[in-house]
């Protein structure tokens, strides 16, 4: 830049720009072809991204929880508390439906009292007739259903009930647990008393908790990380064309 006066007024003339260098020339024509570079991946990236979120499958398989729980008990005929040694009582637990003709006794579980405390579970992997047991207990219908501990004498002690009355605490207006598919049962073993009482034979007592695992039937699709990550892939190359066009 330099002055240059004229009539008595100063000018300021700047100085001519030189032409780029070789060297700038080349730095200029790289940058040029990152930036192209640059956008066509993010079509790609944006393109892919989409691509796969559709065939992929949206939701991931979802996990058990807890759908319900029940607190069961049965004898207290006997007023005493105790348990007679070297005896073994099972733990069964059935639904039971007009069309259900195959047996689906679930547990079958030996209990003594130094199970008390002890959990038992009950699923397709350790019992034939849970499949039975869990459509039963899944149908919308006012089913009976019967739990025991019996011993191989005959004694013992059971209590038959509408899954109405064992669920009193389920999650929807129906009598049963319909709109769930179950994948398990656990029974925990409370107490269990078996005691002579004269003149009476054997009192048997037990109580425990039964809680029922499964799946909602219609619940809300869970996305899987896969599937998370490509939308935000798709979602950041948005964002990228969109910044290159307001810098632009």
């Amino acid at each position: 830049m330099f002055l240059r006066a004229q009539n008595g007024v100063t000018s300021f003339i700047p100085s001519p720009t030189p032409p780029p260098s070789p060297t700038e020339r080349a730095s200029q024509s790289v940058l040029l072809r990152a930036a192209g570079f640059l956008s066509r991946w993010s079509s790609l990236t944006f393109a892919v991204a989409m691509a796969l979120s559709l065939i992929r499958p949206a939701t991931a398989a979802a996990e058990p929880v807890i759908i319900a729980s029940a607190f069961i008990e049965a004898g207290g005929e006997g007023g005493g508390a105790g348990f007679l040694p070297d005896l073994v009582g099972r733990f069964t637990f059935e639904a039971s439906a007009p069309e259900s003709r195959p047996q689906n006794t679930l547990f079958n579980a030996p209990v003594t009292s130094a199970d008390v405390g002890r959990t038992f579970r009950a699923s397709a992997a350790t019992d034939p007739a849970f499949a039975v047991a869990a459509e039963i207990l899944a149908n919308g219908r006012d089913s009976f259903v019967t739990h025991a501990v019996a011993f191989d004498d005959g004694f013992g002690s059971a209590v038959s009930l509408l899954e109405s009355q064992l669920f009193r605490g389920r999650p929807t207006e129906a009598p049963d647990l319909v709109g769930f598919s179950l994948t398990a049962m656990i029974f925990r073993l409370d107490r269990l008393s078996v005691v002579e009482v004269q003149n009476q034979g054997r009192s048997v007592e037990y109580a425990g908790l039964l809680t029922f695992e499964g799946t909602a039937e219609n619940g809300a699709p869970v996305p899987e990380p896969a599937t998370v990550l490509l939308f935000a892939t798709g979602a950041a190359a948005i964002g990228r064309r969109a910044w290159k066009r307001e810098g632009a």
